[in-house]
């Protein structure tokens, strides 16, 4: 029956960190398992204040972060960042798209072409990716009418070889 209650009250504190800072929950859990260094089942416990407080800050601070990266949220990009990152929470970010059943075969496919591209012009190893990823965003663009972003356009203080 304790157990039960500390799950209980874990939960709980997880929903309250995710109201409080406006992110979905399964954001916070995301937060509560790079703060304690838990498992999958983080928020069946209940946290420490001090584990409490960490997380908070690291929701505070992905805050600021998606504040600063999407501006005003206005334009097509702001928008895009916004959905990555409430969606994706805590990593690397990827383009939303590639979530999507009905375009992420697509995406693969033109990441695909992109490599034999590259590969086709001996461009390999380092710095590859942006030459991949510059061909597979005209390819998405100019066959398929799609507006794709790749890794580092929606991770700019990332440095990609």
């Amino acid at each position: 029956m304790l157990v039960e209650a500390a799950q209980a009250q874990g939960t709980e504190q997880i929903k309250d960190l995710a109201r409080d800072t406006g992110f979905p929950v399964r954001v916070a859990l995301q937060a509560a398992r790079h703060i304690c260094g838990a498992g999958r089942r983080s928020g069946r416990t209940v946290l420490a204040a001090e584990a409490a407080g960490r997380i908070r800050e690291c929701l505070a601070m992905r805050r600021l972060e998606l504040d600063w990266l999407a501006g005003d949220g206005k334009d097509e990009g702001s928008r895009k960042l916004l959905a990555a990152l409430m969606s994706q929470g805590f990593g690397e970010l990827h383009d939303p798209i590639e979530d999507d059943p009905r375009w992420a075969p697509v995406v693969r496919a033109a990441g695909d072409q992109a490599g034999a591209l590259a590969r086709a012009r001996g461009i390999d190893g380092m710095g590859a990716c942006h030459f991949i990823w510059s061909e597979q965003e005209r390819i998405l663009r100019e066959e398929h009418g799609i507006a794709w972003w790749s890794p580092a356009h929606l991770n700019p203080l990332t440095r990609y070889d």
